[in-house]
């Protein structure tokens, strides 16, 4: 168990405010409180810049992003909120989608902030280009949290 402890305080864990688990010894933290949606922090370092997911949204499980209109018709996202991509988050820490990114690409449709939306609303398989963004808020027309 003291193991455990260094382990954690050396991935900084609390610093962060994260709670670390026995079961994997893995760093914890709730995304929101409401939500109690938990999620993990990656020990390799995430890919920079442009990167490419694939999520199977044939089944009807949401998304599980919040997103908002973005420059240069694109698509920001502003939170992570359980669903598909909180799925994807887990099994692809090194790709991991997360506040700030910026969808460019949905299944080939891109320049067109709508048909992107309505491009990741769809019930089949997504494949998804985004770029690596600073962590911020935006202050850009919300369109709210895909299904």
């Amino acid at each position: 168990r003291h193991g455990l402890q260094l382990w954690c305080q050396h991935q900084g864990c609390c610093e962060q405010q994260a709670v670390c688990s026995g079961v994997g010894a893995t760093c914890q933290q709730l995304v929101s409180p409401e939500s109690e949606i938990v999620e993990q922090f990656p020990t390799l370092p995430e890919v920079d810049g442009e990167f490419q997911v694939v999520l199977d949204k044939s089944s009807g499980t949401p998304l599980g992003i919040d997103i908002v209109y973005w420059e240069n018709n694109t698509l920001l996202v502003e939170g992570v909120v359980g669903g598909l991509v909180q799925e994807w988050n887990h099994k692809n820490p090194r790709l991991r989608i997360r506040r700030g990114d910026v969808v460019l690409d949905v299944n080939g449709v891109k320049g067109d902030m709508h048909r992107l939306v309505d491009e990741c609303t769809k019930k089949s398989l997504l494949t998804m280009t985004l770029r690596r963004g600073p962590i911020h808020s935006a202050t850009k027309v919300t369109v709210g949290s895909i299904p």
